[in-house]
């Protein structure tokens, strides 16, 4: 994982693809983790204003890149 200007980027495997996924903010007992989802053709990077001011505002806030979009590997 690697920090950068959205928070902390990582590369998550799931069912033998590479997803990006970006997280902000810290895990705080008692508080919802927010997942930012999109649609075909968004990426994270598209929420940085959203992922900004819900991590200030103390949540934890996840999104990722779609498959075959952004960092993230297409379907084989």
């Amino acid at each position: 994982s690697a920090a950068s200007a959205l928070g902390t980027e990582r590369k998550v495997s799931a069912n033998g693809v590479d997803l990006h996924v970006v997280t902000a903010g810290e895990e705080q007992q008692g508080t919802p983790v927010v997942c930012m989802c999109g649609a075909l053709g968004t990426v994270a990077t598209d929420f940085a204003p959203t992922l900004a001011g819900l991590s200030a505002g103390g949540h934890q806030v996840v999104s990722m890149d779609p498959r075959g979009y952004g960092n993230s590997r297409p379907p084989v």
